[in-house]
């Protein structure tokens, strides 16, 4: 029985419609695009700054785990006849989201070693927690099995990688950045003063 059911589960979503353009899995995979880049970009900004084997090691399997999961969320919506690209997230839900602004990305590539490191923990942890927030509603029963193994797959490692980057932090003794900046700060880093 078990076997039958094992299957239906594979079969059946093979046989459903593609999700429309509004639809929860491919609004999340519109918006953990740009996400998942903006890491990739913060890897390569920072990395050359990056003087721990340690920072260095988290800085690659964030790029890896982050490209490979691109390219399966770019996969997935030109399966399902929908664009990948051209869907950049609005400013208010990146900030949300743990994004960096241009000038934090920016500072990675210019700040003394250890500054660098300790800014590029920071950042990267913020993003992982909005990663994790975006991440945590596509795991119910009634989203595509597709969708919700890759979520499942973003908050495994996402929250391992925390774990690491909370450990480094404690290490040079560094606070997180906040998920949710106040409002002060939000307009602090979009220029509004």
């Amino acid at each position: 029985m078990s076997l039958l059911l094992a299957l239906a589960f594979a079969v059946v979503p093979l046989l459903l419609p593609p999700p429309a353009a509004d639809s929860a899995e491919v609004r999340f995979l519109r918006m953990m695009l740009p996400h998942h880049a903006q890491a990739v970009t913060m890897v390569e900004a920072a990395g050359p700054r990056l003087r721990d084997p340690e920072v260095q090691t988290l800085a690659r399997t964030i790029r890896q785990v982050q490209e490979r999961e691109i390219g399966q969320m770019e996969a997935l919506l030109r399966a399902w006849g929908h664009p990948a690209e051209g869907f950049p997230m609005p400013p208010a839900h990146a900030a949300a989201m743990g994004m960096a602004t241009p000038a934090d990305l920016n500072r990675l590539g210019t700040l003394p070693p250890a500054e660098a490191e300790r800014l590029f923990l920071q950042l990267m942890r913020r993003h992982h927690e909005g990663a994790l927030a975006m991440a945590g509603p596509l795991l119910g029963w009634w989203v595509r099995p597709q969708v919700r193994e890759l979520a499942r797959h973003v908050e495994l490692m996402q929250k391992t990688e925390v774990r690491a980057m909370d450990r480094m932090l404690r290490a040079r003794g560094v606070e997180p950045l906040p998920l949710f900046p106040s409002l002060e700060h939000q307009e602090k880093r979009h220029g509004h003063e």
